[in-house]
């Protein structure tokens, strides 16, 4: 499919507007009045979850826009599936009740569009609406670039620094329209930054590592963050074909273990790291930036489901952003109040657990979840942590210790659950061998599933 190009005006809020439209009827609503007092929708999909104080609409709207990114990502990356923790997303009607969940710093609220908090049994992402964020800010450019980290830190691809970032941020561009997706829209911030900056030379841009100054000084860190965008841009939608087919065979021997990522660059790429600092300051003066054009993945629509949130979804959620971006434990108590009028509900005891967890209560924890097991929560993390924490009692060296009958089937229980829920993760399928080499009756089926996902 042929690629397009567009021209980059650093800083101009035109093109940072067109940019990010067609999100802008998603993530725009007009909707006022007290947090409390309004309409909540809750809206669910095969990866995610969102509380949403938009209309049922925007809400539906979002909720395929997040699919269709991961769903195109992961057709870019074919890793298979993986024990992703469950993705809660909140959007607020008003940056007005956005702020009491802001980030905070010495005190005071950060001034953020959105943020991303991630978790072993649950990933948060938090928005306020796009109309009230400045115009140099983009939630969505921002979410999308960490959920793109959440999607090959969990397939267990490892990339060097400045290509982890630069791919996060080239993708965090991606837009589904139609049959296709595109990304590589200019980021007029990081344009206006080289134009400003002298560059790093490519040598010391391939070196940088998360200990460097250059990665954890937050002005330098900008320069880096820039340069390893453009660099990464250049590479994967440049007019040079050669380098877009040398970066994919360079990210295929990254998947090798123990390979040396700056050395395998220079055998793939060649050993002249100058010819990059004249021909990305070149590409970067050009002010022009193509579009790369690919197949867009589909997804069905059909999966995805809003409805009315009630006033219980809408205060456990809420208590459980205010426990995951203040870490105030001190909603235990609101919980523990909500539960009791909702003695069915999972959801509060899978909060009080990852409280009770943060507070390194381990057994207070454990009764959290087995409360939450019996009352069927949906989230994998809860019965693989009390399978996980059956078997840390056993020698894994030593298969003549073996399950009671009792422990036997609770462990077997919550170990199918979790597959029910991620039937083709690898680490529960091995999770799943284990117990029933320690179970006193070995059941044929599951051993047959182990065989068959060798």
């Amino acid at each position: 499919t042929p690629d397009t190009t567009v021209a980059a005006s650093p800083m101009n809020p035109l093109i940072l507007w067109l940019r990010r439209g067609w999100f802008g009827a998603l993530l725009v609503c007009s909707i006022s009045g007290e947090l409390f007092g309004q309409r909540w929708h809750m809206g669910t999909s095969p990866h995610f979850e969102v509380l949403s104080g938009a209309s049922e609409k925007e809400t539906r709207r979002l909720l395929i826009e997040l699919e269709r990114f991961r769903a195109n990502v992961l057709g870019v990356f074919p890793l298979g599936e993986a024990q992703e923790p469950k993705v809660r997303v909140y959007l607020f009607p008003s940056r007005r009740a956005f702020r009491p969940y802001m980030p905070t710093h010495e005190g005071k609220p950060k001034e953020v569009a959105g943020y991303f908090i991630g978790g072993p049994d649950e990933v948060i992402v938090a928005l306020q609406p796009e109309k009230e964020a400045s115009e140099h800010e983009d939630p969505v450019e921002l979410i999308y670039h960490e959920y793109f980290h959440l999607l090959t830190h969990t397939r267990g691809l490892e990339f060097p620094l400045w290509l982890e970032e630069g791919l996060a941020e080239v993708f965090s561009t991606l837009r589904v329209d139609g049959k296709h997706a595109e990304i590589g829209a200019p980021k007029e911030l990081y344009a206006f930054v080289l134009s400003e900056t002298s560059m790093l030379p490519t040598e010391q841009l391939l070196g940088v590592d998360r200990s460097s100054p250059l990665y954890n000084e937050e002005l330098r860190g900008s320069l880096f963050y820039a340069q390893a965008w453009a660099f990464t841009h250049y590479l994967l939608c440049g007019t040079d074909k050669g380098n877009l087919e040398n970066l994919a065979a360079y990210i295929e021997r990254l998947r090798t273990p123990g390979v040396h990522a700056q050395r395998a660059f220079r055998e793939i790429f060649g050993d002249d790291m100058r010819k990059f600092d004249f021909a990305l300051r070149q590409y970067l003066d050009g002010g022009r930036y193509r579009l790369r054009r690919l197949p867009a993945r589909p997804f069905d629509e059909s999966t995805v489901a809003v409805r009315p949130a009630t006033d219980f979804e809408r205060d456990v959620a809420l208590a459980n952003l205010e426990f995951r971006v203040h870490q105030n434990v001190g909603v235990t108590s609101r919980l523990l109040q909500l539960q009791a009028t909702q003695p069915d509900s999972a959801r509060p005891f899978e909060v009080l657990g990852a409280i009770a967890a943060f507070e390194n209560d381990h057994d207070r924890a454990r009764d959290y979840y087995r409360s939450a097991t019996e009352r069927a929560s949906d989230n994998p993390f809860i019965y693989a942590t009390m399978a996980r924490d059956a078997m840390r009692l056993f020698d894994r060296n030593d298969f003549d210790q073996r399950l009671s009958a009792t422990d036997a089937f609770d462990v077997q229980r919550w170990i199918d659950r979790a597959l029910a829920l991620r039937p083709q993760d690898a680490e529960l399928i091995e999770l799943l061998a284990e117990v029933e080499a320690r179970s006193p009756t070995i059941r044929v089926h599951a051993v047959n599933r182990v065989q068959n996902a060798m």
